[in-house]
């Protein structure tokens, strides 16, 4: 099995650095593909932002330029996000050219899954086919659709003031704007973590100043706020 799921792991590394062309299984090589030539897809039985908690089931299948199905080769899958959460699995296409792959996203954020033939040969050893690679994503979120929490921290250098703001993933692009005394300061968009850190110039020295920080609604979030003081 280990060996097996290295193989998901090195045919990716091999993808992302050079375009290798392998024929295997009678199946075009990836330099100058036959347009309709096989096709590789992965797709889950849940759309869009799901709830935590509720378990997703992949399906990844392969079908050949004919559109029959490719049975009876190995693929593996390696499942990264949200947060820390990570799952590898492997399994065989059956005679629908299918092998599917269950999980269930433990936290907030966006599940990635990855899936390849990671021995499409007869042969001894793992022979990964590179183009079969297929990519899904789910978002995870609360049962109320919103962020779990919004979480910021500052300091003062004594000219300017931090406020560092952590969200999650899942508000990645999402704009978030400062506001003192109700009066806008500063806006900008969240980056691929869902953090963003402003920095303002401190206009009232030693005193104490209220900075207040609210993401605006989207189509699975609410409108989030919070205020953070900075002396």
């Amino acid at each position: 099995m280990r060996q097996l799921i290295g193989g998901v792991a090195k045919g990716l590394a091999i993808l992302a650095a050079c375009a290798l062309g392998l024929t295997l299984l009678g199946l075009p090589s990836s330099a100058g593909a036959d347009p309709a030539g096989p096709t590789y897809t992965l797709t889950a039985d849940e759309t869009g932002h799901v709830v935590v908690g509720t378990p997703v089931l992949e399906t990844y299948t392969a079908l050949d330029a004919d559109g029959g199905p490719i049975t009876g080769v190995t693929v593996g899958f390696v499942r990264t996000g949200p947060g820390d959460d990570r799952g590898e699995s492997s399994g065989a296409t059956d005679e629908h050219g299918q092998v599917a792959y269950a999980y269930v996203g433990l936290t907030t954020g966006t599940a990635t899954v990855e899936a390849m033939i990671t021995d499409g040969s007869p042969e001894e050893g793992d022979q990964p086919v590179l183009e079969s690679l297929a990519t899904d994503q789910l978002v995870f979120v609360d049962a109320d659709g919103g962020l779990i929490a919004m979480t910021l921290a500052g300091g003062s250098t004594g000219s300017s003031d931090r406020i560092m703001v952590y969200v999650y993933d899942i508000a990645a692009g999402l704009r978030a704007v400062l506001a003192v005394d109700r009066a806008r300061r500063a806006s900008h968009l969240l980056d691929e973590h869902g953090d963003h850190t402003f920095t303002t110039r401190d206009r009232n020295g030693n005193r104490t100043t209220k900075y207040t920080v609210w993401l605006a609604a989207s189509e699975w979030t609410p409108r989030v706020t919070k205020s953070i003081r900075i002396r």
